[in-house]
This record gives C-alpha cells, sequence and structure tokens, in this order.
C-alpha cells in the first residue's frame, strides 16, 4: 500500500484500519483486553463517522476460569454501544494436537508460532470478508514503555539488577557465553543447523547491541515475524478471508515510536491513556488482569 501522510498515533491507525471496513463482514478478533479493544473502538468511531456497517466483535469462550474476560468483554460492547456480537465456544479443538492444529500440520507442515491455529475458526466465520486482530500489540506497546523507577518495595532484587548493570557494560564476548550459554546449546539440532543458529543469533545480538538498527527495523526484519506472518497468511488463504493486523504495519509502529516521549512510558497504560484514552473506558485503560490460555492448547 503507498504511505499515508497523517499526523498522530491515532489517525496513523485510523488510516490503516479503514479499508477493513470496506469489506463486509468486518468482523475484530476481540478478548476484551486492551489491544482488541482498541482496535475495535476506533473501527467502530471510524464506521460511524463514514457512515459504514459497525465492526462486528468476534469472541471464542472456552470453558476454562482463567480465560474468563466476559465482564471486561461485554464493558466495551457496551461502551461502543455495538449490537451486534458473534461469540463462539469452544472445548478442547483448539489444543495442541487437537482437530484444528492437526489439519493445519497436514495442510502446511509444522508452524510457529504452536497457536497460529487458534485463528482459524475466527478466518472461517469471516469468510469473504476481513478479520482484524491484535496481533502485534505486545510488541509495540512494549517499544514504546519502559518499566516505572525502581521503588524500595523491589530492593529483593537489587542484587540482580547490579549484575545486570555490570554485565551490560561488559565486552560483547563475555556478555554473550554468560547470558545466552545454556540457550545456544540446542542439543536436539545437527551440528550444521546449531552453528547456523548460533551464528544467526550472535548477529542479531550484535546489531541490537550497536544499535545498527532501531527496534521497528528489527522487528519487520525478524525472522519471528517472518515465520508467524507465513502461516498467518496460508490459514487467511485458505478460509478466503482478508486478514489485518494493524498494529505490525510499519507505518503505525513508526507513528507510536516518534510518538512515544524520550525514556517510553512508565507503563503500558499511560501509552494507551495517551493515544486512546477519549475512545475507551477508562477501567480498560488500567486494567493489569490477563487471560490465561494454557489449558485450551495443553489440555
Amino acid at each position: 500500500d503507498p504511505p499515508v501522510e497523517v499526523r498522530g498515533v491515532a489517525a496513523t491507525l485510523e488510516a490503516v484500519l479503514l479499508p477493513a471496513l470496506f469489506t463486509s463482514p468486518c468482523l475484530v478478533a476481540f478478548s476484551g483486553g486492551r489491544d482488541s479493544s482498541t482496535l475495535l473502538a476506533v473501527l467502530a468511531g471510524l464506521a460511524r463517522r463514514h457512515g459504514l456497517d459497525a465492526p462486528v466483535p468476534i469472541t471464542v469462550r472456552f470453558d476454562e476460569p482463567r480465560t474468563s474476560e466476559d465482564e471486561w468483554q461485554e464493558l466495551v460492547v457496551r461502551h461502543l454501544a455495538l449490537t451486534d456480537w458473534q461469540v463462539l465456544t469452544h472445548g478442547s479443538e483448539l489444543d495442541a494436537v487437537g482437530a484444528i492444529a492437526g489439519e493445519a500440520i497436514r495442510r502446511h507442515g509444522p508452524y510457529w508460532p504452536g497457536n497460529a491455529h487458534a485463528i482459524v475458526p475466527l478466518l472461517r466465520a469471516a469468510a469473504g470478508g476481513t478479520l482484524v486482530t491484535g496481533t502485534g500489540g505486545d510488541e509495540v506497546f512494549s517499544a514504546v514503555s519502559q518499566r516505572a523507577a525502581e521503588s524500595p518495595a523491589h530492593a529483593a532484587g537489587a542484587y540482580k539488577r547490579v549484575g545486570r548493570r555490570v554485565l551490560s557494560v561488559a565486552p560483547f564476548g563475555v556478555r554473550l557465553r554468560i547470558q545466552y550459554r545454556s540457550l545456544l546449546r540446542l542439543p536436539w539440532l545437527r551440528p550444521r543447523a546449531r552453528r547456523e543458529i548460533r551464528h544467526r543469533f550472535v548477529e542479531m545480538f550484535r546489531k541490537a547491541g550497536s544499535g545498527a538498527a532501531d527496534p521497528i527495523e528489527q522487528l519487520h526484519g525478524s525472522r519471528y515475524l517472518e515465520l508467524a506472518g507465513s502461516i498467518f497468511a496460508a490459514l487467511a488463504r485458505d478460509a478466503g478471508t482478508v486478514l489485518s493486523q494493524p498494529f505490525l504495519d510499519r507505518r503505525f509502529f513508526r507513528a507510536a515510536l516518534d510518538a512515544a516521549p524520550l525514556g517510553g512510558f512508565p507503563r503500558r497504560g499511560d501509552a494507551l491513556a495517551a493515544w486512546f484514552g477519549e475512545i475507551l473506558p477508562s477501567a480498560t485503560i488500567r486494567r493489569s488482569t490477563k487471560a490465561r490460555f494454557t489449558e485450551v492448547l495443553w489440555g
């Protein structure tokens, strides 16, 4: 797509999201978390301003108690006055060795991330239209945030923090051997593959430490994103659905990095409050809880 000249993080996200509303249905993978709530709120506002059909949140619910976010979901849907909402109920179908994962593996071979198949029911529900997901929200908001100033309550970890600071100024080879020695053993790989992985890891580590590439370039050039994008795109093609992942759009990531204050935001919620506080419930911005899906994948 051609670059969109817009100012501000919210305006950039609107420009990235607007095309999704021109297909029907436009479904939003909605968990009730902050990332998906932000996308749903922006799309709802865009639809009203442009006279387009409202986006439809689509939610997957499970029997596992730790996955429950019903109250958070209902809070946002009420706040946005949305009348259409699709809710899917699943049991063990999304298990890592379940039916949906098995079908994806038989069709595409082993894939990463291992929970990528969880998007399949949503893609199928949006067949012929667009599915918008919050994939990449963790990466973006981590890049523009930092830990708050350490308080006396964190005194128990003082020695660890001192150790990290000392290590940060140690020579490159020393840091690599100390921090990543166990990680780079990789005994399950054949020697040639192990050497290749180590070489790539060292180069990645060296670039990150030298400042040769900024966070956006490191993310968009990463093997991590390449593999994730590949399987998500393949699953979307299988379902006949356009997949929109606006937080991973280079324009949005650049706008977010440019708009973040020097040193970043103390907390992730501060970034949301600054950029999207007017359209989200305050409780959603302040929430610190997060659902857990371990049992869904490993039941």
